[in-house]
């Protein structure tokens, strides 16, 4: 853009000819005008004088303020959320293939994605097309509320929590280049619910047979008339679900393995799988190889798809299947689940991560070691201790009370003697 050189009577540059600030009049009162080449835009300020010697000087202040704030990258016209937003995402996007410099998994910036697709949906509810130099400190304190109302099915507590912390990493990393004058944004404190979300979202085991029961009948379809297609995704999806809750993998985890990752082989008439997780594909950047007794489930996948390429595939394995396929996939199974079985409301609690909760549950039930159970989950003695106490209380109630109908007795005659 060309520079302005000739001035009228009631224009003044500030400094040279050919400086971009200029003072002008407009009803008598003199203004700021300044030219933003970064920005492409004009920032106009009224000086609220009539002198022209004060508008100079305030003048000359208001663009010292402007050109400092160019050496930290300030703007002054500020981006709105979500651009704010995009620029966030784009930036953890450039972590993905990381991993071993500490990156994060695709499955995880997608994670990302849909939490602050959230907060958008919220920003777009309540302050559509704000900027984030308005947002103050508490323009998110209703978020919780909100989600709980309008979300499908009521959100855990943790994920929550998990969303809040999302909302804030964002935040900070906005702030710190100076886009936005707030480090983070405020919520109520939420009390985690004294049945933790793994109780809460792990089936029953009569809930799990009613599952596994409506899921059989779907693969059979007697009486349906399927396409070849509907029939594939229905046998691939029961594979997945078996295979998940005798594995405990995480569900991005396992949607995203490959053949070259599984080997299968038989020990005492069983057949047992050896799977190895990358580091590229589990959430705690960290691989791990385990056994599971799920080969049978493995050797069927091969007999009806294919032997190459991601294992739970649609189209031969160039591609897997994602978390939306999956959720379709449950909820359409959840759906044949009577409700004299299962009621709407306990439908909307379990979703495909129960598995894993249901793995683990019964693990720890069946006498497992806990160090043995996190080596195969890949996960840390702590967090099974944290998420799964409820089961080590009821184990300690049980030992505690060995012995007691004993003692009662002894205890009886006592009395009688």
């Amino acid at each position: 853009m060309r520079k302005k050189t000739k001035f009228r009577k009631d224009e003044v540059a500030l400094g040279d000819s050919d400086t971009d600030a200029l003072l002008y009049k407009r009803d008598g009162w003199w203004q700021l005008r300044i030219y933003l080449r970064e920005e492409g835009k004009y920032l106009r300020r009224s000086l609220k004088t009539q002198s022209v010697e004060v508008a100079k000087e305030r003048g000359r202040i208001l663009w010292r303020e402007v050109e400092r704030d160019k050496l930290i990258g300030k703007k002054q016209f500020g981006l709105t959320v979500e651009q704010g937003v995009e620029q966030y995402l784009a930036h953890r996007k450039d972590e993905v293939t990381e991993v071993a410099a500490g990156g994060i998994t695709a499955e995880r910036w997608a994670t990302m994605q849909s939490q602050l697709k959230n907060f958008l949906a919220y920003m777009k509810a309540h302050r559509d097309d704000a900027k984030l130099r308005e947002l103050g400190k508490r323009d998110a304190w209703n978020y919780f509320e909100w989600r709980r109302n309008t979300a499908q099915r009521e959100p855990a507590t943790s994920t929550l929590l998990n969303e809040q912390s999302m909302i804030n990493a964002c935040m900070r990393y906005l702030f710190e280049r100076h886009e936005i004058s707030i480090p983070a944004l405020e919520f109520p404190k939420i009390r985690l619910l004294e049945r933790n979300d793994a109780q809460r979202t792990t089936p029953k085991k009569a809930e799990y047979a009613w599952m596994i029961s409506a899921m059989d009948k779907r693969t059979q379809a007697k009486g349906e008339m399927l396409t070849d297609v509907e029939r594939y995704k229905r046998k691939l999806f029961e594979c997945f679900v078996l295979i998940s809750a005798k594995t405990g993998l995480r569900t991005g985890e396992q949607y995203q393995l490959s053949w070259s990752e599984v080997e299968v082989y038989a020990k005492d008439k069983r057949q047992l799988a050896e799977i190895r997780v990358l580091a590229t594909t589990t959430k705690v950047r960290k691989e791990r190889t385990f056994v599971a007794a799920c080969g049978g489930e493995f050797e069927r996948l091969k007999g009806f798809t294919h032997d190459e390429g991601y294992v739970f595939s649609m189209d031969g394995g160039k591609t897997h299947i994602t978390r939306s396929w999956l959720h379709r996939a449950w909820k359409e199974m959840m759906d044949d689940v009577a409700e004299t079985r299962i009621s709407t409301a306990r439908k909307a609690e379990l979703v495909p991560y129960s598995l894993r909760h249901w793995f683990i549950t019964q693990r720890i039930n069946a006498g497992a070691e806990v160090a043995q159970v996190a080596a195969l989950c890949g996960t840390s003695i702590m967090q099974i201790n944290k998420t799964y106490y409820h089961l080590q209380k009821e184990e300690q109630e049980r030992v505690v009370m060995l012995g007691f109908d004993e003692y009662d007795d002894w205890e009886e005659d006592e009395e009688n003697y």
